[in-house]
């Protein structure tokens, strides 16, 4: 029978590798009228070290997630909010209120027109100007007459 104190002998069962260090690195956003916490991006570390050769295995893991309008998030990039309820859009998918510099992702934004200048606007200052705008129209189109 084999001497298992021997170190010339292999175990029945090699434990595995073990965890010598984790550094996990996490991007988040608050959103500051809820107060909600948004994970943007997360980068984990490990380096691992194998008990029967002392090798040591380095993993690097990037975890990046998706914004609302299906564009991968760069954890620098600048993100915007909708009146809607979209809170993670880039700056592809949004337009500024002309009025109040609001962002609005492009299925709220509204094209205000009077005729001379379009506009884009979000929908609460494109119903409280679109009498304004209508009326404009309305006068200039009388003037043609």
């Amino acid at each position: 029978m084999p001497d298992r104190d021997s170190p010339y002998v292999i175990p029945d069962v090699l434990p595995g590798p073990v965890v010598e260090n984790e550094e996990i690195q996490e991007t988040i956003v608050v959103d500051p009228k809820v107060g909600d916490r948004v994970v943007l991006g997360t980068t984990i570390q490990t380096v691992t070290v194998d008990p029967v050769t002392g090798g040591r295995r380095f993993v690097s893991t990037t975890i990046r997630h998706r914004s609302d309008d299906q564009r991968f998030i760069d954890p620098s990039a600048e993100l915007y909010s909708c009146a809607c309820g979209k809170r993670l859009l880039t700056k592809h998918s949004v337009k500024f209120c002309a009025h109040c510099q609001d962002p609005v992702c492009f299925e709220h934004a509204r094209v205000a027109n009077d005729g001379k200048t379009i506009v884009d606007v979000c929908q609460r200052h494109y119903w409280s100007t679109f009498p304004l705008y209508l009326t404009l129209r309305f006068g200039r189109w009388l003037k043609k007459i």
